[in-house]
């Protein structure tokens, strides 16, 4: 039975690491930015803690964002995504909006269904007792009904460490889970031209049928700047992350998860959500601002 993996973020959610074992640690390594036209198909406010984000180069492109910007600073501007800082990015905690989205059941469904943005709760599925924050899409509280549920801490800026994902669909009487056997690092700041890769191991359960499979992750960073899709259509200021699976969880055969996000309205779309949805399109009824 072939297991497919969620990641957010983040919503995402949910926004490339070479290998590094099943210990979580991310490195970067930098490749060539994308300069052809493109033509690949693609179409839960909080208090931000005190800790210290990631380090930052002095200087930077000029055509990657502002050179010298400190993501330390207040509000944490986002060193490359212009005008987007940390604490303006995330909607209120308990916002909510609607979504579109197709399931990715034998017999495909596409459904309006509500997201929600909610912190601190706990993982039920998991045994670790720490508080997360949670991106659901659909019901996650009743059996034999469409929805996902994404857990992650965000406590440092433009880092997202996601814990796994709990899912609803009328197949099962249960919900399913992922669950990473170390929080997955998903780094939202990346220079364009640079990838984040990771491998670790996920617990997973359907049915009753646990098992422990390998995953490896790689982020890019495509855009800071491009055009907004509707129903918030614009000539600019989106920013679009790659997110490629590959290994035990996914069959051995890469997939490919496309997000783009707004600086007000948050995550827009999500093509390739496994294992819920094979897309999430916000409507026109977005988070508030």
């Amino acid at each position: 039975m072939k297991v497919r993996l969620v990641l957010v973020a983040l919503s995402i959610a949910l926004v490339g690491f070479p290998s590094c074992g099943s210990s979580g640690t991310a490195e970067t390594t930098d490749t060539a930015p994308d300069t052809a036209t493109r033509d690949d198909g693609f179409l839960d406010a909080f208090d931000v803690p005190d800790e210290a984000g990631p380090d930052l180069q002095d200087v930077v492109d000029e055509d990657q964002g502002e050179p010298g910007i400190d993501i330390n600073a207040p509000g944490h501007p986002h060193p490359y995504w212009k005008d987007v800082s940390w604490v303006t990015f995330w909607p209120a905690n308990g916002a909510k909006a609607t979504f579109h989205v197709v399931t990715t059941q034998v017999s495909p469904q596409e459904l309006d269904v509500p997201g929600f943005i909610v912190e601190p709760v706990k993982m039920a599925t998991s045994q670790d007792e720490s508080f997360w924050t949670r991106l659901s899409f659909g019901s996650m509280k009743k059996p034999f009904d469409n929805g996902m549920a994404v857990y992650f801490d965000r406590k440092v800026p433009w880092r997202i460490k996601v814990k796994g994902v709990e899912v609803f669909d009328p197949e099962y009487i249960d919900p399913r889970y992922e669950i990473f056997d170390t929080t997955l690092e998903i780094p939202l700041d990346l220079p364009l031209g640079q990838t984040s890769n990771i491998q670790t191991l996920v617990h997973t359960n359907i049915a009753g049928i646990e098992a422990e499979v390998g995953v490896s992750v790689e982020v890019r960073a495509v855009s800071y700047d491009m055009p907004c899709p509707a129903p918030f259509q614009s000539p600019s200021g989106c920013a679009e992350l790659r997110v490629t699976l590959n290994g035990e969880l996914v069959g051995g055969l890469p997939m490919v998860c496309q997000l783009i996000l707004h600086p007000q309205h948050h995550l827009l779309s999500w093509t390739n959500a496994p294992p819920a949805f094979s897309s999430i399109v916000i409507s026109d009824a977005g988070w508030p601002d």
